[in-house]
């Protein structure tokens, strides 16, 4: 970057200066980066100086955005109106014997959907987006930029019965030796729907009994730490149909008004932390939690759903158009008069990330 003054020429020039963090900086570590100038006469330096210091993070963690009153403003966020949620998304809680949200230290070699926006935190510290997860201070949710993995086109629930999810799910040529010697080349998928809208993923219900099942008692943990033989698929982006474990609780009358509910899909390395008994001591389930210790690799995405019947028009929520807008400023000089000026240049990058078309779209 060259900034020419005239002869007896008074003024003040500022530059900002963009860099690409490259592999030398390690995720979740940081760089104190200086910018150094200098005004030369030939080679004789008459001038120089520095720019203020700026600290970069490399943010390579993932959680989810679904509301969470253990936040660390200590501020209730809504589920639904007036009902409180108490789903687990900040990993850092600062509330007694809250539990932690899923956190991942790697989200690359393994994740959902195509694509990724990572975060320190669910709600403080730097995010790619770049807003946080959550704003507990002005009860906002659900503002993760990449939540791409559910195929909502596909998603279909009907009131007690069995369903498969249609995830995606991308893995990366190096996840099989990234994953731990005894996890034979297998991932885990979980996921949790607040089939009775009261800001958690902790309740059971009765449904009748199907053919094959000793119980009609249903859990809001609808899909079990199904195993994803990562080795087998190889790399690129699958597309899974997840079984649910049990008939899925999804009263007609959430159909017909089209309510909403949380539902958490969490892709990790190890199976989920389970915290509860679901029968005689030999089924355990968990409440969409973390661990202590992070995941190491992974992604966690929440969603609010509206799931169609089967045979009913899938959902248009399935469209994602994205936006992507920068300005620059760029010195010229005239070629005739020698003055100096500025071009201003306007670059707005649009995008469909979703999986149904996107209609109406004004840019």
């Amino acid at each position: 970057w060259k900034l020419r003054v005239g002869p007896e020429e008074l003024s003040e020039a500022k530059a900002l200066i963009t860099i690409r963090p490259t592999e030398r900086l390690e995720c979740n570590k940081h760089i104190e980066n200086i910018a150094y100038w200098a005004i030369l006469r030939g080679d004789e330096i008459i001038l120089n100086g520095h720019s203020n210091k700026v600290i970069a993070w490399l943010a390579c963690a993932d959680l989810g955005d679904a509301p969470d009153s253990s936040n660390h403003f200590g501020k209730p966020m809504d589920a639904y109106p007036s009902v409180q949620a108490n789903y687990p998304t900040v990993f850092d809680v600062t509330v007694t014997g809250a539990a932690r949200g899923p956190k991942h230290k790697y989200t690359k070699p393994l994740h959902l959907g195509r694509g990724v926006t990572e975060e320190r935190e669910a709600d403080v510290g730097p995010d790619v987006d770049p807003t946080n997860n959550i704003r507990p201070l002005k009860n906002l949710a659900n503002l993760d930029g990449r939540d791409d993995g559910l195929v909502r086109s596909e998603f279909t629930l009907d009131h007690c019965q069995f369903a498969k999810i249609p995830v995606l799910v991308s893995i990366d040529p190096v996840v099989v030796a990234s994953l731990p010697n005894d996890a034979q080349g297998k991932v885990y998928l979980n996921i949790w729907l607040d089939s009775n809208r009261d800001g958690d993923w902790e309740d059971n219900f009765d449904c009748p009994t199907q053919a094959g099942q000793t119980s009609g008692v249903t859990w809001e943990h609808i899909v079990v730490d199904y195993a994803i033989d990562v080795a087998a698929l190889g790399p690129g982006i699958h597309k899974i149909y997840a079984p649910t474990n049990w008939p899925v609780y999804w009263p007609p009358e959430f159909m017909e008004k089209k309510m909403p509910a949380w539902m958490r899909i969490t892709l990790s390395e190890r199976p989920s932390n389970k915290v509860l008994d679901c029968g005689a001591g030999t089924c355990h389930i968990g409440d969409g939690r973390g661990y202590d210790a992070p995941f190491d690799l992974g992604e966690t995405e929440d969603y609010l759903v509206r799931p169609p019947k089967p045979g009913e028009p899938p959902s248009t929520d399935g469209a994602d158009p994205t936006v992507g807008k920068k300005g620059f400023l760029h010195p010229h000089r005239d070629p005739q008069t020698g003055a100096l000026f500025w071009v201003a240049q306007w670059n707005v990058h649009y995008k469909n990330v979703g999986h149904a078309l996107a209609t109406n779209v004004v840019v």
